[in-house]
């Protein structure tokens, strides 16, 4: 473009955005993927690019340092997404089509499907709500994804890592012991503390020799007896 200043002609570059809102790119550094959230234009000239729930500033005169996304970049186990769909990356079809096949997949509001045929013309990268929306979807019939080897596994159903197990072992009154790894009574902790003086008579008390059958002894140390077994209760709770 030129304009004329003065009598004098001054030629001026035209700062136009390579990318466009919603496009998936690639760093050319350090591979991370990023989605195009927001353009600042004509004011700031940068991009608002979103990862992994964080946000990025990034100038237009280092956009040379990114690329588009495309299906090539894709890896074994990416989740990726479609606008109705988002699925588990397993490969890319061999036979000359446009497709790719899944490990699994949740098509729309439906529940989780397996090893689907997707076409690559309108495949991205999926967003953190849509990993959430497939695990969730995973997790309903049993299921969760192992990043290491690259497998659906069942989950097991006895396992005490269950939330809803844990929370039905202590409505019922139990706990999970790591140590022995066998259920334990939950036992509550007693909100009665004895006095110093209480202690010290009764360790007095126990220094007789109190007959089973002398129950005119027994009923003067009963009410003792009540508050020696509280006071063992509370020693051993406090000892656990």
């Amino acid at each position: 473009m030129n304009e004329c200043i003065f009598g004098e002609q001054k030629t001026t570059d035209k700062v136009e955005p390579m990318f466009n809102v919603g496009d998936w790119i690639v760093s050319k550094t350090s591979n991370l993927v990023y989605c195009v959230d927001s353009i600042l234009f004509p004011q700031s000239k940068c991009y608002c690019l979103s990862y992994n729930g964080g946000t990025v500033l990034v100038n237009f005169s280092d956009e040379q340092n990114y690329r588009l996304w495309t299906i090539q970049d894709a890896k074994d186990g990416d989740v990726l997404a479609t606008k109705d769909a988002v699925f588990i990356f397993k490969y890319m079809d061999k036979t000359g089509l446009s497709l790719c096949k899944s490990y699994c997949e949740v098509i729309g509001n439906s529940k989780l499907g397996f090893g689907f045929d997707f076409s690559i013309n309108d495949v991205y990268p999926a967003t953190k709500e849509q990993r959430g929306t497939l695990f969730a979807k995973m997790k309903e019939v049993g299921y969760e994804w192992d990043v290491d080897t690259k497998e659906l596994k069942k989950i097991d159903e006895n396992s005490f890592e269950s939330d809803r197990v844990v929370k039905a072992m202590r409505k019922a009154g139990y706990e999970w012991s790591e140590e022995t790894h066998q259920l334990k009574k939950i036992v509550q902790k007693s909100a009665w503390c004895p006095s110093k003086k209480q202690m010290e008579s009764l360790k007095d008390m126990l220094k007789y020799n109190i007959g089973v059958f002398d129950y005119q002894k027994f009923m003067e140390v009963n009410s003792l007896y009540e508050d020696l077994k509280k006071i063992l209760d509370y020693e051993t709770d406090r000892q656990r």
